[in-house]
């Protein structure tokens, strides 16, 4: 009778627990990562993809986000450029981006050589693995990380 109620037990629990399975993230390999694979997973999030290169991808969510793949596959970088203020003084360009880097720690910001942009440079790292999930949280990360380097323009220099 002790056998029958176990195994009644342990079925009731696999049925409870079986369909959660199916929700489980795939850890997927950074050989996996090629342009195809970044459209699908961003279209399957819903978010607009407006160019697939050999090498990057560009994506449309709020702010137009370029994915470029390490050649390695180490990482993916996620990159976005914005024109400075056409009165924005290059000293001025340097303050602010020292402060960026130093207080926004998850992404880099960086200027042209005329200092008529500034980049934006998130890495996310893909080495030993990672999921769909992870990668399109990632651009939240970004997203919020701009935010706050707005809020960090006291020079007046976007």
């Amino acid at each position: 009778m002790n056998n029958l109620r176990l195994n009644i037990v342990l079925f009731a629990l696999l049925l409870l627990f079986a369909p959660l399975s199916s929700f489980a993230q795939k850890v997927i390999e950074p050989e996996s990562i090629t342009p195809k694979f970044l459209k699908e997973t961003f279209e399957n999030a819903f978010i607009e993809v407006l160019e697939v290169e050999d090498e990057y991808i560009k994506i449309k969510d709020y702010h137009n986000f370029y994915i470029d793949i390490d050649p390695k596959k180490r990482f993916v970088t996620i990159s976005v450029s914005y024109a400075l203020a056409p009165d924005a003084k290059p000293d001025n360009v340097l303050k602010f981006l020292n402060v960026v880097n130093k207080d926004v720690a998850m992404i880099k910001a960086y200027t042209n050589e005329d200092y008529t942009t500034v980049s934006y440079y998130y890495y996310f790292w893909t080495n030993g693995g990672f999921t769909q999930k992870s990668l399109v949280s990632s651009i939240g990360i970004i997203k919020a990380a701009l935010d706050l380097c707005i809020e960090k323009d006291t020079f007046g220099v976007l």
